[in-house]
């Protein structure tokens, strides 16, 4: 909603103008002052989009409050009263970017007219800045989307490029660590630009952004001297909370050592972000160097290879399990564990942990396995024991997956033909009848991308559609692709297509000239 300033010294005029803005339905909030001193006070404390001014006031005309206005760097819509008799006085504004006016008496259609541009001017204006904030910093958001998604090579040529002719000392190569901050709510729909302009403040350093959509959104950060991102995740977090009451996730990157890594990492965060489901009383992930150790023997005494594979087993993850499976066998065997009675504690536990994620944690083949474990008379017969156990788990597992394909394929058509309604992950979910992390896990092993970025995709797609098939303003479709705020629709769609919507209509398109 637009932040609209009436300054007339005439009671009667304020409330008459508020009363035609009323009927009239505009977006707008009213803000009013009595004379132009007391509207320069107002333009000095707060964000006003919009000014309609009178001419004659006491104190200060409003032709001093254009000039002053503008010495402000106050780059805002101004419309001016004038009688007839005045309209030499209005023309005097014209150096100062005004060309509005509304004569007096005021006539409501002309009004309407005018309001209408000027709230058209506004949305132009703050689209051209988006468009130049986002070529600032790591160069062109398209592009910098583009390839986190891909990985091709191109891409980063192309960014790299931008950033060398910019001569831009916070270009894509001087990323020391990224951070995927998730939240519960749309809240970077309305609040994500605001958020980093406080951020910055606060910490007194560049940070740089891309939202993935309106609950997710990287940061960039670069090198400084301080660089605990730990800690630094944790203010983030604390300030979400305290000034903005919203809870959020937040996975924290290994350090970017190479812009050629950034894809790899961004995946990494992903994957860290889907701890959230099953670590709920953590708040931030933070990436740890796993230093494995390679088949010819390494250190990795410190490393909890159980604590892994009940990770692995959670998640559902086959490969990683049998993974950390082996490698543990391997540090057993290597640090020459005598205790026979603890060797068989952590394998009963492992297969417990297998059979309750399969519901069976009180079968009598669970019984059975662990009652097996304990007789075992070597470590060849617990491992035989326990891989039975993880096939088992695996062929479940095969079943299950057989049965969530078609899941995932309604979640698909649901998401299809509800573009614009709310799509969060837990209304997916319960069309399903699936756990939020088990719909998750599943929909980007399907699919290679996140529940998120898909509905992003259907969103745009769907918009691309609308704007070249039907005569339907942005605003509306902006409505009917699930967003509420058109400025943040615009700048998602210049992120997704390279191009703004409008651009896009008259068949601009930066796919052309990029893809292969």
């Amino acid at each position: 909603m637009r932040k609209l300033l009436i300054v007339d010294d005439e009671r009667i005029e304020r409330e008459g103008i508020k009363m035609l803005l009323k009927n009239m339905h505009f977006p707008v909030e009213i803000v009013e002052a009595e004379n132009g001193r007391k509207a320069c006070e107002i333009l000095e404390q707060q964000e006003i989009d919009l000014l309609l001014t009178d001419i004659r006031m006491p104190f200060m005309s409003g032709m001093e409050l254009v000039r002053r206005t503008r010495e402000m760097n106050k780059d805002i819509p101004i419309a001016i009263f004038s009688g007839f008799g005045e309209f030499a006085y209005a023309q005097e504004a014209i150096k100062y970017g005004v060309t509005d006016y509304i004569l007096k008496p005021v006539k409501p259609k002309e009004f309407q007219q005018t309001i209408q541009q000027m709230l058209k001017k506004c949305s132009e204006a703050e689209a051209r800045k988006e468009e130049k904030r986002s070529r600032n910093g790591l160069g062109d958001k398209y592009l910098l989307q583009k390839y986190l998604f891909t990985g091709k090579e191109k891409y980063l040529k192309a960014i790299m490029q931008g950033d060398m002719e910019g001569k831009n000392p916070y270009g894509i190569d001087k990323i020391h660590n990224i951070m995927l901050v998730d939240t519960d709510e749309n809240f970077f729909e309305e609040n994500g630009i605001p958020l980093i302009e406080e951020l910055k403040k606060l910490m007194d350093r560049k940070i740089e952004y891309l939202d993935l959509n309106s609950n997710q959104m990287l940061l960039f950060f670069f090198k400084s001297a301080s660089d605990n991102y730990g800690r630094i995740a944790g203010v983030v977090s604390d300030y979400l909370k305290n000034h903005y009451s919203v809870k959020c996730y937040i996975a924290v990157s290994r350090t970017v050592h190479n812009p050629g890594d950034i894809p790899q990492i961004y995946q990494e965060l992903d994957d860290q972000m889907e701890n959230k489901f099953y670590h709920t009383d953590l708040r931030i992930f933070t990436y740890e160097s796993e230093n494995d150790s390679d088949e010819d023997g390494g250190s990795s005494q410190n490393k909890d290879y159980v604590k892994c594979i009940s990770e692995n087993i959670r998640l559902k993850d086959r490969e990683h399990l049998w993974d950390n499976y082996r490698k543990l066998i391997g540090q057993i065997r290597r640090e020459s564990m005598n205790s026979q009675m603890y060797i068989k504690f952590i394998f009963s536990g492992i297969i417990s942990e297998l059979y309750e994620e399969m519901k069976a944690g009180n079968s009598v083949q669970m019984r059975e396995k662990i009652e097996a474990i304990y007789q075992a008379g070597s470590l060849e017969e617990i491992c035989r024991i326990t891989e039975e156990a993880i096939k088992a788990f695996e062929l479940w597992l095969q079943k299950m997956e057989q049965g969530a394909r078609s899941d995932i394929d309604r979640v698909k058509q649901y998401i299809q033909y509800h573009v614009n309604e709310d799509l969060s992950i837990d209304k997916l979910a319960a069309q399903v009848y699936l756990s939020q992390g088990y719909l998750s896990s599943v929909f980007k092993k399907e699919t290679g991308m996140n529940l998120s970025r898909y509905i992003r995709q259907c969103r745009m797609e769907k918009a691309k559609e609308l704007l070249k098939n039907t005569n339907m303003k942005v605003v509306q479709i902006c409505e009917k692709v699930g967003f509420a705020n058109v400025s943040y629709f615009c700048q998602n769609f210049r992120e997704y297509c390279g191009v703004s919507p409008d651009k896009y209509r008259k068949g601009e398109s930066a796919d052309e000239e990029m893809d292969e």
